[in-house]
């Protein structure tokens, strides 16, 4: 029934497109609405108007100005185009991804949506899409993570590098204060007291560099 129904409306639409011959300005072809596949909006998929000729749709525009050959549809090129510009062909749209449809097979399988139309898009393939999108969005997500990690184990090193700083001035201090208590009668020596600082500020130097050797290599 289903079969019979189809092939009646294919039928009602190409008697309806042939009446347009009546106007000789009317520029609609019946015949072409069976060059494609999975055509089920007859005249309508090429023209504004539902019975042909007149204003032609996105779809009608790019088969006249890139897709005929001999006045018949050439599909192998139409297939590729995205008439509607909503980033699907016009062979995914129809259900003919791979181009492979030449006229008189059978039409293909499949979700149908008008490539005239941009609001009009396969489900199936916006899923996928969308499921491609969240796959990057995780591996983008994991790569943060570890990034943080990272800094986190960078952080950690940097206090205990100030607590063994906080150690070595301790230390200092107490070498500056016997060095002080030891000195002469007559004042503090000047070198003396300031060769402790020298000493830490060349062990955190060497620390750091250690630090970084470690990291990179």
């Amino acid at each position: 029934m289903y079969v019979l129904n189809k092939r009646a409306s294919l039928s009602v639409g190409a008697l309806a497109c042939a009446l347009l011959f009546i106007n000789p300005n009317a520029n609609a072809f019946p015949d072409r609405i069976a060059h494609v596949p999975n055509n089920q909006w007859n005249c309508a998929l090429c023209h504004v108007s539902p019975g042909g000729g007149g204003e032609r749709t996105s779809f009608g525009e790019e088969t006249r100005n890139a897709g005929l050959v001999a006045g018949r549809v050439d599909w192998t090129t139409v297939c590729e185009i995205d008439s509607d510009g909503d980033s699907f062909t016009n062979g995914q749209e129809l259900g003919d991804p791979s181009c492979s449809w030449v006229f008189g097979d059978p039409n293909p399988a499949g979700e149908i949506t008008n490539p005239a139309d941009a609001a009009s898009v396969p489900s199936q393939q916006m899923m996928e899409e969308a499921g491609e999108m969240m796959e990057e969005a995780g591996e983008m997500m994991e790569e943060a993570g570890e990034m943080m990690v990272e800094a986190g184990e960078m952080m950690e090193e940097a206090g205990e590098m100030m607590v063994e700083a906080g150690e070595m001035m301790v230390e200092a201090g107490e070498m500056a204060n016997e060095d002080m208590s030891g000195g002469s009668s007559g004042g503090c020596d000047s070198t003396a007291s300031k060769k402790p600082w020298s000493v830490v500020l060349s062990i955190l130097m060497l620390l750091g560099l250690m630090r970084l050797g470690r990291r990179y290599s």
